[in-house]
């Protein structure tokens, strides 16, 4: 639903500190958000990667259309297939296989209607799915079904390793007898200890993981105190409490959404007054707040521009942050101040690597014959032929890996994409969905996406740490959404 309305790496930075906050271990949390965000970016930002990410190929409606809904048959299978693995993270298999029919149905009731606006959309399929599946969701938790019976809070650790036996010794009143004691009750008590035992190997720790969890829970039901009636205002305070999720997934879908007519005044760029800066280019400021450098250094057509509240920044995370520290100063274990000053600490390291990441993007993403994308492109679709089908996700995810943007991979790479489909005699349809998939999928590999989630719930890790858990599930997603084109859509001439 996030990415749906806001795109720029939104969901994980702003999913992952939620799961952190109810007792899972951070990287986990950074990783789980990460890929399951590859399964959304296709129609993130209300569609953008397709009709602005191809919009410089001559594409109609209905082409859009039908990569809309190719995209969404691969996707729809190869999160299917996934997100129970991906789950694993964070949680014991024995805990994800006990719920197996809860997740397939949360599945079902965000994929379903994703897919069947597909068909009818390009824009809304991850908007209006997002909003389904939480709504889905959340009925299906309100009536437990599927919902294997609850018996404390159950985690990974940390370190990442994922199973083992708890082997804890307990006095029995069997140990007191003899050894060749071998009568029935005997037995029978020796059976009900293999029984439970067998009821508590769900994990290394996980005794004082569960202890750990419960504890939490505890702590935080202490703070909010005994739940209130609806007469003692409830409601009210429901909506408080959980204002800085739904505040800033409405700000986003107000300021996204085109219809509603917000984004259009933030982006203007008229009227504007220029500064003139000689050789160095010419600064301009727009009514609407929108900085822009042109002509940098004297070369024409060298534009960089900063919308400064359309970039989801200060709409909405600093807004929606500000009014949550008024609402509850009063409960504030520390200041204002010392809540920037631990944000600008966190923010410091991560600015140092994305500045660098951000450089290197502009190398690649130059447009006409001499860019790296075209003269790669062109090379690897003669030397493969039909193979080039395989290639066309993971080129995708490699535009995404150093852009961080499903459009803009779309951007670099649909131009090739189009020739290699006519080359090989193929539809260019299908082989943009494939691309806008890859691109998709390589979110989740993504420098700028993995520093800008880590930095949010304060992990001090090296990106390569997050990078060999996520290549797997989108290499996984690649190579689904190949199966699927090939097998329902791509036919060769």
């Amino acid at each position: 639903m996030v990415e749906g309305a806001s795109g720029f790496g939104t969901p994980a930075a702003l999913g992952a500190p939620m799961l952190v906050s109810v007792g899972h271990p951070p990287m986990e949390s950074v990783v789980t958000l990460l890929i399951f965000n590859t399964f959304a970016t296709v129609w993130g930002a209300v569609g953008t990667p397709i009709w602005f990410g191809f919009g410089s190929l001559g594409l109609t409606d209905d082409e859009y259309s039908d990569i809309s809904r190719k995209a969404a048959a691969c996707l729809a299978v190869s999160g299917v297939i996934l997100i129970p693995a991906v789950l694993t993270l964070l949680t014991p298999w024995s805990v994800v296989r006990a719920n197996l029919l809860f997740i397939f149905l949360s599945l079902v009731t965000c994929v379903g209607p994703s897919v069947a606006i597909a068909f009818v959309s390009y824009e809304f399929p991850s908007l209006i799915g997002g909003i389904a599946g939480c709504l889905g969701t959340a009925l299906l938790i309100q009536y437990k079904v599927g919902l294997a019976e609850f018996k404390g809070a159950k985690r990974r650790s940390d370190s990442g390793h994922t199973s083992g036996s708890m082997h804890k010794e307990e006095e029995s009143p069997v140990h007191d007898n003899d050894n060749n004691d071998t009568s029935p009750d005997n037995e029978g008590v020796e059976e009900q200890e293999e029984a439970n035992l067998e009821q508590v190997e769900l994990g290394e720790d996980d005794n004082s993981n569960e202890m750990d969890v419960n504890e939490e829970i505890a702590q935080v039901e202490a703070a909010l105190g005994p739940r209130k009636s609806f007469s003692e205002g409830y409601l009210s305070e429901l909506v408080l409490r959980t204002f800085p999720i739904w505040g800033v997934v409405l700000l986003l879908i107000l300021t996204r959404v085109e219809q509603i007519g917000i984004k259009e005044q933030l982006q203007k760029r008229e009227p504007y007054f220029d500064i003139h800066f000689g050789t160095w280019g010419t600064f301009r400021l727009s009514s609407a707040i929108v900085f822009q450098l042109r002509d940098i250094l004297g070369y024409p057509g060298l534009n960089w521009k900063y919308e400064l509240f359309y970039v989801p920044f200060l709409l909405p995370f600093v807004v929606v942050s500000a009014i949550i520290i008024f609402i509850y100063r009063k409960n504030l274990a520390t200041s204002p101040a010392d809540i920037a000053r631990t944000v600008t600490q966190r923010l410091r390291n991560p600015a140092i690597a994305l500045f660098g990441a951000l450089a290197l993007v502009q190398l690649l993403i130059r447009s006409g014959d001499a860019a790296p994308a075209n003269i790669l492109g062109t090379i690897l679709s003669d030397w493969f032929k039909e193979a080039f089908v395989v290639l066309t996700p993971l080129l995708g995810a490699l535009g995404s890996f150093f852009s961080g943007s499903t459009t803009v991979s779309n951007l670099t790479f649909g131009d090739i994409q189009v020739i290699a489909a006519e080359s090989i005699g193929t539809s260019k349809t299908s082989i943009l969905a494939l691309q806008a998939v890859g691109g998709s999928a390589g979110n989740g590999i993504c420098l700028n996406n993995i520093i800008a989630a880590c930095a949010v719930v304060g992990l001090n890790i090296g990106e390569g740490q997050i990078l060999m858990k996520t290549y797997k599930f989108v290499f996984a997603n690649t190579t689904i959404a190949t199966i699927i084109m090939l097998v329902l859509f791509i036919r060769f001439d």
